[in-house]
């Protein structure tokens, strides 16, 4: 065979992907997509948890500092319920009133457990000491994450979280 047959032999080859190959990598992408989908699911659910934690005791704190600042010379207060807390002026909790913040919970996070002293759902801080007769624990958790987080609020009113 010449040189121009050797030649003319390989161009009627035809090149390209067989349709085993193609199968092989849209697995391998649908594979790979999904390992990366999960891994950021997930990294969001938890971060949702963490951020509602941090935002309970945010508001908490904030409320006893303001009640502190004498701020309006009112006390301040938070109101909390299963998918958000509320942090209120004045001595009890009004749906009606228009001073108050809200902090909603994402919605894979609640707020599963108040335990507060006298079956409250209010904690309200007193204005010269900063103290609460409404001290105790919440507890949040989630749908997705198994272990749930716990609030504590103390007598003295500060709160954190375990």
């Amino acid at each position: 065979m010449n040189f121009l047959q050797k030649n003319k032999k390989i161009k009627n080859v035809q090149a390209g992907f067989t349709l085993i190959e193609l199968l092989i990598v849209i697995v391998l992408v649908v594979a790979a997509c999904t390992i990366v989908f999960y891994n950021y699911s997930a990294h969001r659910n938890g971060q949702a948890f963490n951020n509602g934690e941090d935002d309970v005791i945010s508001l908490i704190n904030e409320a006893r500092s303001r009640t502190l600042d004498a701020e309006g010379d009112m006390q301040y207060g938070v109101h909390f319920e299963t998918n958000k807390a509320i942090l209120f002026a004045g001595t009890s909790f009004s749906a009606a009133s228009s001073t108050s913040e809200e902090v909603d919970f994402d919605a894979t996070v609640t707020l599963s457990s108040i335990n507060l002293a006298g079956s409250s759902q209010d904690v309200v801080f007193d204005q010269l000491t900063g103290d609460t007769d409404d001290y105790g624990t919440l507890v949040l958790s989630s749908g997705i994450i198994a272990t749930p987080k716990t609030i504590t609020i103390t007598k003295e009113g500060f709160a954190s979280g375990n």
